[in-house]
């Protein structure tokens, strides 16, 4: 998992459930959106409640909106269909 330097944090409203923060860290790491609000709750139920509403409130004042057509990864194939192509290949 390398993070390219050049992406930019975003918040992304149209994927996101309160303010779109959660889906802007998940697309900025690269991993699955389910992954950063289980650890969200996670840390709020874990003692850290407070710190975890307020960075949550900042991010979401801070971080500017995705663009629409910023999200470039939409015409990538998904998982399944990369799996069929490398079984037709094989």
């Amino acid at each position: 998992m390398a993070l390219n330097l050049n992406k930019k944090l975003w918040r992304i409203p149209q994927k996101g459930m309160v303010r779109g923060v959660c889906a802007g860290l998940a697309h900025y790491l690269d991993v699955p959106v389910k992954l950063v609000r289980v650890v969200t709750v996670l840390s709020i139920f874990f003692g850290l409640a407070f710190i975890t509403l307020v960075a949550y409130i900042i991010l979401s004042f801070v971080l500017d909106p995705m663009p629409d057509g910023a999200m470039g990864d939409e015409n990538s194939p998904t998982s399944s269909e990369l799996l069929d192509a490398v079984d037709a290949e094989l």
